[in-house]
């Protein structure tokens, strides 16, 4: 599941900072990311009446289960960090 955190993307706009704002969860396990890239079959979801437990209510899904995908964050300084993630879980 990927969601765009807009908590983050309005303590950057008021601190003048650049964290990333983008989650990508595989289980228990999230990842933050300035760019994610995706392959598979995807949805984009907005659903108001039915939030994730995040409060989320626009979010993309894997539709398959199987789906992979690659989350890069920019680091300080001008570098980067890629982190590959398969098999991306349904939203609950």
């Amino acid at each position: 599941m990927i969601v765009i955190n807009r908590h983050v993307i309005l303590a950057n706009k008021s601190k003048g900072t650049f964290e990333p704002p983008i989650r990508v969860q595989r289980g228990g396990v999230v990842i933050y990311g300035h760019r994610v890239q995706i392959n598979g079959e995807v949805l984009l979801r907005y659903d108001p009446k039915n939030p994730l437990k995040c409060g989320a209510t626009a979010y993309i899904e894997i539709v398959d289960g199987e789906g992979e995908a690659t989350v890069i964050r920019f680091l300080p300084g001008g570098g980067q960090q890629i982190d590959v993630i398969g098999k991306l879980v349904k939203a609950e």
